[in-house]
């Protein structure tokens, strides 16, 4: 979970419930302002609905002092793009296929929710000790209760950005819906594939030219594939 712009994420720690021994993973987040606070209520407002096999759960959140804690389930595999680092390789593609449905089926349940994560990449694609995903992260999810509606804000990691996001940003007219998610998802799989998404040794500006402006990007050698 990502710190907003203004907010400080202090401690990123696990923690131990003293009656059941579960564990969970404790972000510790400075809150500025009242507007900042009610931006990661609307995190856990959704986070709190979303009861999916493949969604981190949310097992509390507490404000004390300034300070909101989030407690969120414990997923001891990590990240998948730290998994990547740390083999120093990328994925097989059995192993992709297995996140790529999961990750499909979280998003069914969200869409069918009015939910549009926003923000996928493999650093929000979290696993447990069983091989399976849990999705993470939605700081900067947007959710409608009465439909997927289109939404006109520009937010997300821009390597990882839908060109209709990233065209939000100039053309206001132009809002993107729940079809964002699924570019994204690609991207993601080619980051998988490769450690690295498309464009990655660019400044991020220009990632946002080159994404509203290119075809979509391709795995660099479809033939090992």
């Amino acid at each position: 979970m990502a710190a907003r712009p203004g907010s400080a994420l202090l401690e990123s720690v696990s923690a131990k419930n003293k009656e059941t021994g579960a564990l969970a993973a404790a972000k510790v987040i400075e809150t500025k302002s009242e507007e900042e606070l009610e931006d990661y209520i609307v995190e856990i407002e959704i986070l709190a609905t979303c009861d999916h096999p493949y969604i981190v759960k949310l097992l509390g959140a507490y404000y004390y002092d300034g300070m909101l804690w989030i407690m969120i389930e414990f997923c001891p595999g990590g990240a998948v793009d730290a998994i990547m680092l740390e083999l120093d390789r990328g994925l097989t593609e059995p192993q992709i296929q297995v996140v790529c449905r999961q990750m499909l089926e979280a998003l069914h349940f969200l869409h069918g929710k009015k939910i549009i994560h926003r923000d996928l990449k493999a650093g929000n694609v979290l696993m447990t000790l069983e091989g399976d995903i849990r999705l993470a992260d939605f700081g900067v999810s947007a959710k409608n209760l009465k439909t997927l509606q289109k939404r006109d804000s520009f937010i997300g990691t821009p390597y990882w950005m839908a060109p209709e996001v990233v065209m939000c940003e100039t053309m206001k007219d132009t809002p993107y819906d729940y079809k964002a998610d699924i570019w994204s998802l690609g991207i993601t799989l080619i980051e998988m594939a490769q450690i690295e998404p498309p464009h990655h040794e660019l400044n991020p500006m220009r990632v946002l030219l080159k994404i509203a402006k290119s075809d979509p990007p391709t795995l660099l050698t479809p033939s090992k594939w």
